[in-house]
């Protein structure tokens, strides 16, 4: 008998397992944003190495700077957004994100909680060349990207 119950036991939480796996990942949408080699990231004219450059194959960038924690995301000429730091921490509920090297995998159940330019008080002061970007963070320090 306590055999029986056993192997129902776990036969339930393996069904249980099943079903959650698959509403993350069948409802979900998926970011795959590969890091981009060879990309520096100055914070204030300093070095900050810490910091990433991630790219999805559509050409949208996200970046990461250390030095605040902050988030942005970048999807062409005119296109800039601060993203929630939330966004991107395990214990999102909405979002699960996972690092493996060169790599940075995003599963999401609704859109990146961004802000565009015009809702923040901060302005951008956006500069946008072939292989570089430069703008303000949200406490105005000076941010360039360069790949």
């Amino acid at each position: 008998m306590k055999r029986m119950f056993l192997r129902s036991l776990v036969a339930l939480c393996c069904a249980l397992a099943g079903v959650i796996a698959y509403e993350f990942t069948a409802s979900a949408r998926v970011d795959f944003w590969k890091t981009v080699d060879g990309a520096r990231v100055t914070f204030d004219g300093r070095e900050s190495p810490n910091s990433h450059l991630y790219r999805r194959n559509d050409g949208v960038m996200l970046f990461n700077t250390a030095d605040d924690g902050s988030w942005y995301l970048e999807g062409g000429p005119g296109e800039f957004s601060y993203c929630d730091s939330y966004l991107f921490h395990e214990e999102s509920l909405h979002f699960i994100s996972m690092h493996l090297p060169g790599y940075f995998y995003v599963w999401h159940r609704s859109a990146y909680p961004c802000l565009m330019p015009g809702k923040v008080d901060a302005k951008p002061g956006l500069i946008r060349q072939e292989h570089s970007i430069e703008f303000n963070s949200l406490a105005n320090n000076r941010i360039r990207i360069s790949w």
